[in-house]
Protein backbone atom coordinates (compact mmCIF):
# COMPACT_ATOMS: atom_id res chain seq x y z
CA UNK A 1 0.00 0.00 0.00
CA UNK A 2 1.48 3.57 -1.08
CA UNK A 3 2.72 5.57 2.05
CA UNK A 4 0.54 8.58 0.95
CA UNK A 5 -2.65 6.02 1.22
CA UNK A 6 -1.86 5.05 4.39
CA UNK A 7 -1.20 8.84 5.62
CA UNK A 8 -4.59 9.99 4.19
CA UNK A 9 -6.43 7.14 6.01
CA UNK A 10 -4.64 8.46 9.11
CA UNK A 11 -5.25 12.29 8.68
CA UNK A 12 -9.28 11.45 7.90
CA UNK A 13 -9.59 9.52 10.96
CA UNK A 14 -7.80 11.48 12.87
CA UNK A 15 -10.33 14.77 11.91
CA UNK A 16 -13.13 12.88 11.72
CA UNK A 17 -12.29 11.66 15.31
CA UNK A 18 -11.54 15.60 16.10
CA UNK A 19 -15.17 16.56 15.17
CA UNK A 20 -16.78 13.79 17.13
CA UNK A 21 -15.32 14.80 19.84
CA UNK A 22 -16.20 18.06 19.20
CA UNK A 23 -19.64 17.13 18.42
CA UNK A 24 -20.25 15.14 21.53
CA UNK A 25 -18.93 17.83 23.91
CA UNK A 26 -21.11 20.69 22.15
CA UNK A 27 -23.82 22.09 24.35
CA UNK A 28 -25.24 23.67 21.16
CA UNK A 29 -25.74 20.65 19.18
CA UNK A 30 -26.94 21.21 15.66
CA UNK A 31 -30.02 19.14 14.14
CA UNK A 32 -29.36 15.59 12.88
CA UNK A 33 -29.78 16.10 9.52
CA UNK A 34 -27.47 18.76 9.62
CA UNK A 35 -24.42 16.63 11.24
CA UNK A 36 -25.80 13.59 9.22
CA UNK A 37 -24.12 14.63 6.44
CA UNK A 38 -20.30 15.11 7.78
CA UNK A 39 -20.66 11.40 8.88
CA UNK A 40 -21.84 10.49 5.36
CA UNK A 41 -18.88 12.21 3.92
CA UNK A 42 -16.70 10.67 6.07
CA UNK A 43 -18.37 6.89 5.26
CA UNK A 44 -17.81 7.39 1.79
CA UNK A 45 -14.27 8.60 2.23
CA UNK A 46 -13.36 5.84 4.44
CA UNK A 47 -15.88 2.76 2.34
CA UNK A 48 -13.50 4.75 -1.09
CA UNK A 49 -10.33 3.89 0.55
CA UNK A 50 -11.97 0.12 1.78
CA UNK A 51 -11.74 0.79 5.67
CA UNK A 52 -15.23 -1.47 5.84
CA UNK A 53 -14.50 -2.37 9.44
CA UNK A 54 -13.60 1.51 10.43
CA UNK A 55 -16.91 2.54 8.44
CA UNK A 56 -18.83 -0.50 10.49
CA UNK A 57 -17.77 0.71 13.34
CA UNK A 58 -18.83 4.69 12.90
CA UNK A 59 -22.41 3.16 11.77
CA UNK A 60 -22.70 0.89 14.56
CA UNK A 61 -22.03 4.31 16.99
CA UNK A 62 -24.71 6.28 15.47
CA UNK A 63 -27.46 3.58 14.54
CA UNK A 64 -26.59 3.00 18.78
CA UNK A 65 -26.04 6.98 19.87
CA UNK A 66 -26.96 9.25 16.61
CA UNK A 67 -27.05 11.21 14.72
CA UNK A 68 -29.94 8.96 13.08
CA UNK A 69 -28.32 7.37 9.67
CA UNK A 70 -30.87 8.45 6.30
CA UNK A 71 -30.21 6.63 3.41
CA UNK A 72 -27.86 8.11 2.49
CA UNK A 73 -26.10 6.47 4.70
CA UNK A 74 -27.22 3.16 3.88
CA UNK A 75 -27.05 3.69 0.20
CA UNK A 76 -23.07 4.73 0.82
CA UNK A 77 -22.91 1.18 2.39
CA UNK A 78 -25.19 -0.56 -0.32
CA UNK A 79 -22.77 0.80 -3.17
CA UNK A 80 -19.77 -0.31 -1.75
CA UNK A 81 -20.85 -3.89 -1.19
CA UNK A 82 -22.25 -3.59 -4.70
CA UNK A 83 -19.22 -2.96 -6.59
CA UNK A 84 -17.20 -5.28 -3.94
CA UNK A 85 -19.93 -8.43 -5.23
CA UNK A 86 -20.45 -8.89 -1.58
CA UNK A 87 -24.28 -9.70 -1.70
CA UNK A 88 -24.40 -11.10 1.95
CA UNK A 89 -23.28 -7.67 3.47
CA UNK A 90 -25.91 -6.10 0.92
CA UNK A 91 -28.51 -7.87 2.19
CA UNK A 92 -27.47 -7.08 5.80
CA UNK A 93 -27.31 -4.00 4.91
CA UNK A 94 -30.87 -3.80 3.67
CA UNK A 95 -32.09 -5.54 6.38
CA UNK A 96 -30.91 -2.88 8.73
CA UNK A 97 -33.73 -0.38 7.05
CA UNK A 98 -36.55 -1.50 8.29
CA UNK A 99 -35.73 -1.44 12.24
CA UNK A 100 -33.83 2.42 11.28
CA UNK A 101 -36.70 3.37 10.04
CA UNK A 102 -35.39 4.00 6.79
CA UNK A 103 -37.47 3.67 3.66
CA UNK A 104 -35.63 2.90 0.52
CA UNK A 105 -35.39 5.40 -2.69
CA UNK A 106 -34.28 4.83 -6.61
CA UNK A 107 -30.78 4.62 -5.68
CA UNK A 108 -31.30 1.87 -3.46
CA UNK A 109 -33.51 -0.25 -5.26
CA UNK A 110 -31.08 0.86 -8.65
CA UNK A 111 -28.25 -0.58 -7.17
CA UNK A 112 -30.24 -3.68 -5.77
CA UNK A 113 -30.87 -4.79 -9.14
CA UNK A 114 -27.46 -4.05 -10.60
CA UNK A 115 -25.84 -6.15 -8.21
CA UNK A 116 -28.76 -9.11 -8.14
CA UNK A 117 -28.45 -9.13 -12.18
CA UNK A 118 -25.36 -11.08 -12.06
CA UNK A 119 -26.45 -14.06 -10.16
CA UNK A 120 -30.47 -13.75 -10.28
CA UNK A 121 -32.84 -14.26 -13.54
CA UNK A 122 -35.28 -13.00 -10.95
CA UNK A 123 -33.74 -9.84 -10.35
CA UNK A 124 -36.33 -7.55 -11.04
CA UNK A 125 -39.02 -9.50 -9.19
CA UNK A 126 -36.98 -9.34 -6.36
CA UNK A 127 -36.29 -5.32 -5.89
CA UNK A 128 -40.04 -4.92 -7.11
CA UNK A 129 -40.50 -7.28 -3.91
CA UNK A 130 -38.41 -5.16 -1.80
CA UNK A 131 -39.96 -2.01 -3.08
CA UNK A 132 -43.38 -3.09 -2.13
CA UNK A 133 -41.77 -4.63 1.39
CA UNK A 134 -40.87 -0.98 2.10
CA UNK A 135 -44.45 0.44 0.98
CA UNK A 136 -42.70 2.24 -2.22
CA UNK A 137 -45.58 1.78 -5.10
CA UNK A 138 -43.84 1.04 -8.30
CA UNK A 139 -45.23 3.91 -10.42
CA UNK A 140 -44.12 5.27 -14.10
CA UNK A 141 -41.84 7.62 -12.17
CA UNK A 142 -39.58 5.36 -10.21
CA UNK A 143 -39.68 2.41 -12.97
CA UNK A 144 -37.99 5.13 -15.22
CA UNK A 145 -35.57 6.47 -13.31
CA UNK A 146 -34.38 2.53 -12.69
CA UNK A 147 -34.60 2.14 -16.08
CA UNK A 148 -32.82 4.93 -16.37
CA UNK A 149 -29.59 4.20 -14.28
CA UNK A 150 -29.71 0.90 -15.72
CA UNK A 151 -29.17 2.57 -19.20
CA UNK A 152 -25.95 4.05 -18.09
CA UNK A 153 -24.26 1.13 -16.60
CA UNK A 154 -23.89 0.52 -20.83
CA UNK A 155 -23.64 -3.18 -20.33
CA UNK A 156 -25.70 -5.50 -22.34
CA UNK A 157 -26.90 -7.46 -18.89
CA UNK A 158 -28.38 -3.90 -17.91
CA UNK A 159 -29.82 -3.11 -21.07
CA UNK A 160 -31.62 -6.34 -21.05
CA UNK A 161 -32.88 -5.58 -17.52
CA UNK A 162 -34.25 -1.97 -18.43
CA UNK A 163 -36.18 -3.91 -21.52
CA UNK A 164 -37.79 -6.39 -19.23
CA UNK A 165 -39.18 -3.42 -16.97
CA UNK A 166 -40.36 -1.58 -19.77
CA UNK A 167 -42.36 -5.15 -21.02
CA UNK A 168 -43.59 -5.08 -17.44
CA UNK A 169 -45.28 -1.40 -17.86
CA UNK A 170 -46.43 -2.16 -21.27
CA UNK A 171 -48.24 -5.61 -20.21
CA UNK A 172 -49.65 -3.58 -17.09
CA UNK A 173 -48.17 -5.32 -14.61
CA UNK A 174 -48.29 -2.36 -12.48
CA UNK A 175 -51.01 -0.39 -11.80
CA UNK A 176 -50.20 3.14 -12.41
CA UNK A 177 -46.70 2.74 -14.18
CA UNK A 178 -47.40 2.99 -17.85
CA UNK A 179 -44.32 3.73 -19.84
CA UNK A 180 -44.42 7.72 -21.11
CA UNK A 181 -42.26 9.57 -22.97
CA UNK A 182 -39.47 10.08 -20.31
CA UNK A 183 -39.27 6.15 -20.19
CA UNK A 184 -38.86 5.30 -24.09
CA UNK A 185 -35.91 8.79 -24.08
CA UNK A 186 -33.93 7.17 -21.55
CA UNK A 187 -33.59 4.03 -23.06
CA UNK A 188 -33.07 5.65 -26.42
CA UNK A 189 -30.76 8.04 -25.59
CA UNK A 190 -28.62 5.38 -23.39
CA UNK A 191 -28.83 3.16 -26.63
CA UNK A 192 -27.22 6.18 -28.77
CA UNK A 193 -25.11 7.16 -26.38
CA UNK A 194 -21.28 5.71 -26.55
CA UNK A 195 -20.56 2.98 -29.06
CA UNK A 196 -20.94 -0.27 -26.11
CA UNK A 197 -24.00 -2.09 -28.01
CA UNK A 198 -23.50 -4.57 -31.76
CA UNK A 199 -24.64 -1.66 -34.31
CA UNK A 200 -26.79 -3.56 -35.75
CA UNK A 201 -28.42 -3.94 -32.49
CA UNK A 202 -28.46 -0.61 -31.17
CA UNK A 203 -30.16 0.53 -34.71
CA UNK A 204 -32.38 -2.65 -34.17
CA UNK A 205 -33.75 -1.41 -30.91
CA UNK A 206 -33.76 1.98 -31.81
CA UNK A 207 -36.12 1.55 -34.69
CA UNK A 208 -38.34 -0.95 -32.42
CA UNK A 209 -38.65 1.28 -29.56
CA UNK A 210 -39.27 4.42 -31.82
CA UNK A 211 -42.00 2.67 -33.41
CA UNK A 212 -43.65 1.47 -30.13
CA UNK A 213 -43.51 5.13 -29.00
CA UNK A 214 -45.54 6.15 -31.41
CA UNK A 215 -47.86 2.98 -31.72
CA UNK A 216 -48.49 4.03 -27.79
CA UNK A 217 -49.95 7.94 -29.35
CA UNK A 218 -46.88 9.14 -27.23
CA UNK A 219 -45.57 12.34 -29.58
CA UNK A 220 -42.12 13.62 -29.00
CA UNK A 221 -41.71 16.91 -27.92
CA UNK A 222 -38.53 19.00 -29.52
CA UNK A 223 -37.12 18.64 -26.19
CA UNK A 224 -37.31 14.88 -26.87
CA UNK A 225 -35.29 15.09 -29.91
CA UNK A 226 -32.74 17.37 -28.46
CA UNK A 227 -31.63 14.95 -26.26
CA UNK A 228 -31.69 12.22 -28.44
CA UNK A 229 -30.01 13.81 -31.20
CA UNK A 230 -27.16 15.28 -29.07
CA UNK A 231 -26.53 12.14 -27.60
CA UNK A 232 -26.21 10.18 -31.18
CA UNK A 233 -23.89 12.90 -31.70
CA UNK A 234 -21.87 11.89 -28.89
CA UNK A 235 -21.44 8.41 -30.28
CA UNK A 236 -18.06 8.24 -31.87
CA UNK A 237 -19.06 5.69 -34.26
CA UNK A 238 -20.55 6.84 -37.58
CA UNK A 239 -23.88 5.49 -36.40
CA UNK A 240 -24.04 8.43 -34.37
CA UNK A 241 -23.77 10.62 -37.31
CA UNK A 242 -26.40 8.56 -38.98
CA UNK A 243 -28.65 8.18 -36.20
CA UNK A 244 -28.76 12.46 -35.33
CA UNK A 245 -29.96 12.77 -39.09
CA UNK A 246 -32.16 10.51 -38.67
CA UNK A 247 -34.46 11.94 -35.93
CA UNK A 248 -33.49 15.26 -37.02
CA UNK A 249 -35.33 14.13 -40.66
CA UNK A 250 -38.17 12.89 -38.77
CA UNK A 251 -38.44 16.55 -36.75
CA UNK A 252 -38.69 18.14 -40.65
CA UNK A 253 -41.11 15.36 -41.99
CA UNK A 254 -43.37 15.94 -38.82
CA UNK A 255 -43.21 19.26 -39.05
CA UNK A 256 -41.71 19.46 -34.92
CA UNK A 257 -40.95 23.09 -34.74
CA UNK A 258 -36.97 23.16 -34.92
CA UNK A 259 -35.77 26.21 -32.50
CA UNK A 260 -32.48 27.30 -31.92
CA UNK A 261 -31.46 25.09 -29.00
CA UNK A 262 -31.77 22.29 -31.89
CA UNK A 263 -30.15 24.32 -34.55
CA UNK A 264 -27.30 24.85 -32.39
CA UNK A 265 -27.11 20.77 -30.61
CA UNK A 266 -27.00 19.62 -33.72
CA UNK A 267 -24.59 22.05 -36.12
CA UNK A 268 -22.43 22.28 -33.00
CA UNK A 269 -22.06 18.40 -32.67
CA UNK A 270 -21.41 17.92 -35.80
CA UNK A 271 -18.27 20.67 -36.58
CA UNK A 272 -16.81 19.00 -33.12
CA UNK A 273 -17.07 15.50 -35.38
CA UNK A 274 -15.67 17.51 -38.18
CA UNK A 275 -18.71 16.68 -40.57
CA UNK A 276 -18.41 19.93 -42.42
CA UNK A 277 -20.16 19.26 -45.64
CA UNK A 278 -23.21 18.07 -43.10
CA UNK A 279 -22.96 21.03 -40.83
CA UNK A 280 -23.02 23.01 -43.81
CA UNK A 281 -26.19 21.45 -45.21
CA UNK A 282 -27.94 21.84 -41.98
CA UNK A 283 -26.68 26.01 -41.99
CA UNK A 284 -28.57 26.23 -45.43
CA UNK A 285 -31.56 24.54 -43.79
CA UNK A 286 -31.40 26.99 -40.90
CA UNK A 287 -31.24 29.81 -43.36
CA UNK A 288 -34.12 28.38 -45.32
CA UNK A 289 -36.24 27.68 -42.37
CA UNK A 290 -37.02 31.84 -41.87
CA UNK A 291 -36.05 31.54 -37.92
CA UNK A 292 -33.94 34.28 -36.97
CA UNK A 293 -30.96 32.74 -34.90
CA UNK A 294 -29.93 33.89 -31.59
CA UNK A 295 -26.50 35.22 -31.49
CA UNK A 296 -24.63 32.27 -30.45
CA UNK A 297 -26.27 30.13 -32.94
CA UNK A 298 -25.34 32.63 -36.00
CA UNK A 299 -22.03 33.23 -34.87
CA UNK A 300 -21.65 28.73 -35.44
CA UNK A 301 -23.06 28.99 -38.69
CA UNK A 302 -20.58 31.97 -39.83
CA UNK A 303 -17.80 29.68 -38.66
CA UNK A 304 -19.15 26.75 -40.44
CA UNK A 305 -19.63 28.49 -43.77
CA UNK A 306 -16.36 30.20 -42.99
CA UNK A 307 -14.46 26.74 -42.78
CA UNK A 308 -16.33 25.05 -45.54
CA UNK A 309 -15.79 28.40 -47.78
CA UNK A 310 -11.59 27.35 -46.50
CA UNK A 311 -12.12 24.27 -47.16
CA UNK A 312 -13.22 24.46 -50.95
CA UNK A 313 -10.46 27.13 -52.04
CA UNK A 314 -7.78 24.81 -50.54
CA UNK A 315 -9.19 21.78 -52.59
CA UNK A 316 -9.62 18.25 -51.83
CA UNK A 317 -6.75 17.38 -49.86
CA UNK A 318 -8.39 20.17 -47.02
CA UNK A 319 -11.13 17.27 -46.38
CA UNK A 320 -8.74 13.96 -45.41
Amino acid sequence: MPCSTLVDRWTLCKRFRAFEQEFRNSKLRPDDSTVIVVYNTVLHDLLLTHQEAEAQSILLKIEADGPKPDIITYNTFLAYYAKKGDLRALANTLKALGPAGVVGDVFTFSTILSALIKVRSDAAQIMINFMKMQGVKPNTATLSTIIDYQMKQQTEQNFKMALELLTRMEQNEFEDAQPNEVTYTSILMGIHRGNWLDPKVAEEYGQLLWEKMRSRNIQPKRTTYNILIKACLENPESEGVQAALRYYNDMVKRRVFIANDTWYIIIRGLMDRKEWALAHEIVVDLRRSGLEPSSALSDLAHRVRKRVNEMMKAGPASYF
